[in-house]
């Protein structure tokens, strides 16, 4: 055997048994079980959601977190997995950010909320991965089932734009994903991503050191997750990441999902306001731009009008941030590092603007 074979041989061994070995140190020693898998399931009207009554372990980014539903499949306090109730004061719905991916319920804006008004009863019904087209089909089936609402709340996301590209609902009105190939090789790409960082921490610690020493700080405004396909159609039109609708097809869809669970929501006399925040893009975008202005913000502003009972607009708090500090420091102190979700100060940002509002009444 000639030395170069024996030498990719041993690279080889070594390269399965340390992979081997991160695996099994991640999954069964470092941390408790990821159950991602066990709670994250599909259904068959609005694509996927919660499993009901759930009590155990989430992971983001390699960290592991407490996650516990309601029997609705609600992501709740874990006191109330066993708590049925089917009329809410106030019901928030959005994607991740919502959800808060990668904080327990305690630690985000929707369990802030809950907590500061415990004479109110609050819903989260947020799922990774929502969009417009979502909302319409989640709530529409609660209601049909007989749930009450007083006040929606939707939170729309800056990814909501090219999750709208692929989702679509069939003439039963159930909510399917397309297959798109540029959207589901970028879809592809975030789940392997997300994959090695749950099951993969010596390794997914290594890559980000060196990525640190070659490139620099993954918070710094020029890498990582300041350029991100997902969140740059509001500074650029022609970004081909947004599937056949393209990046304003995308948006009409959007808009017109919205306008129709309007009218669904106008129709059982229930309220309906709109909440928007920036991404670490957006934050870098308003800085170049030395202005609080935002399509994103713009559109849903837009749409509000005659439409909504409040605006919650966080693009200026951010913009005020940043102008007081940098957009490093607004970054680190408000996201979890080296992603674009809050960490709990800035899902703490967001339950202050709340208190602000009239909600309560």
């Amino acid at each position: 055997m000639s030395s170069i074979k024996i030498f990719l041989f041993q690279v080889s061994a070594v390269a399965l048994l340390f992979f081997g070995f991160d695996f099994i140190f991640t999954n069964y020693f470092r941390t408790p079980a990821n159950q991602e898998s066990v709670y994250r399931i599909k259904n068959d009207i609005f694509h996927h959601s919660f499993l009901p009554s759930f009590d155990g372990i989430g992971s983001w980014g390699g960290k592991p977190y407490r996650v516990c539903t309601d029997v609705n499949g609600f992501k709740s306090n874990c006191e109330n997995i066993f708590t049925s109730r089917t009329s809410f004061d106030i019901a928030f719905i959005g994607d991740s950010f919502t959800e808060a991916i990668g904080v327990p319920y305690e630690d985000s804006f929707v369990g802030l909320f809950a907590n500061t008004n415990p004479n109110l009863n609050v819903a989260n019904l947020g799922v990774s991965s929502y969009s417009p087209t979502v909302y319409r089909a989640k709530i529409e089936d609660f209601i049909t089932r007989g749930y009450e609402f007083n006040h929606v709340i939707v939170f729309v996301d800056i990814s909501d734009i090219q999750d709208e590209s692929q989702y679509f609902r069939d003439s039963n009105g159930n909510v399917l994903q397309s297959s798109d190939s540029a959207v589901q090789q970028g879809a592809l790409l975030t789940r392997l991503k997300q994959y090695v960082a749950d099951n993969f921490s010596l390794f997914a610690h290594g890559y980000r050191s060196v990525k640190q020493i070659l490139i620099g700080d993954v918070g710094t405004s020029g890498n990582g997750v300041f350029a991100l396909e997902r969140s740059e159609w509001t500074y650029d039109s022609s970004s081909n990441a947004y599937g056949k609708l393209g990046v304003n097809g995308s948006i009409e869809k959007a808009l017109l999902e919205m306008t129709l669970l309007h009218e669904l929501l106008d129709g059982e006399n229930i309220k309906l306001s709109i909440g928007v925040y920036p991404w670490p893009a957006q934050v870098r975008e308003m800085m170049l731009n030395n202005s609080d202005s935002n399509l994103q913000a713009d559109i849903w502003r837009d749409f509000c009008i005659n439409r909504c009972d409040h605006f919650i607009d966080m693009f200026p708090r951010y913009f005020d941030l940043v102008k007081n500090s940098s957009i490093d420091d607004v970054y680190k102190r408000f996201f979890i590092q080296g992603d674009v979700h809050y960490n709990r100060e800035g899902n703490q940002l967001i339950h202050e603007a709340l208190l602000e509002l009239n909600l309560v009444e």
